[in-house]
């Protein structure tokens, strides 16, 4: 998975079966990594307004 990601990063070879089949999962976890962004930001905005 991860190698299929960097290989779309770095622009070189794209199977379109392979994105596809990774891309889904990919949605997931970056909005898991939104979500948590999000909440920490707002415990940190919280303690800064006390």
């Amino acid at each position: 998975m991860c190698r299929i990601r960097i290989r779309i990063l770095k622009g070189k070879r794209i199977n379109a079966k392979e994105y596809l089949k990774v891309y889904p999962l990919n949605i997931w976890f970056y909005s898991g990594i939104l979500i948590l962004l999000i909440g920490v930001a707002g415990i940190l905005y919280e303690r800064i307004k006390k």
